[in-house]
């Protein structure tokens, strides 16, 4: 899994449609909610934006109960605020690691390397 951050001159709606465009080139069939797919691109958040129509909720329903979306966006913008909670995402990591049972990923240490 990964996260990005990027720019776009693209509305929520025409970004989506550009990730599901992107998803159906790379093979991607839906027919299953839940099912294994070849490829999944959410988006997570746009901004500062709170959408919530039907085809489209932001910030991502989910994103603070999946360890493999926060481990990433910790790793990319720790002090990045939920909009809706208000909650950084390092807060948010750290109540998860104080609630949660499961085995849970690690942020890597990423180090810089020069040539």
């Amino acid at each position: 899994n990964m996260v990005v951050c990027g720019l776009t001159e693209l509305s929520p709606l025409e970004l989506l449609k550009k990730c599901q465009q992107i998803e159906n080139r790379l093979g991607r069939v839906r027919d299953e909610h839940w099912g294994s797919r070849t490829i999944d691109i959410d988006i997570l958040a746009y901004g500062e934006e709170c959408i919530d129509a039907e085809i489209l909720k932001i910030p991502h329903p989910e994103m603070e109960k999946r360890s493999f979306v926060l481990v990433p966006l910790l790793e990319l913008s720790p002090e990045w605020v939920h909009p809706k909670t208000g909650i950084s995402i390092r807060k948010l990591w750290e109540e998860r690691l104080q609630t949660n049972d499961e085995e849970l990923p690690q942020p890597l240490n990423w180090k810089s390397q020069s040539n």
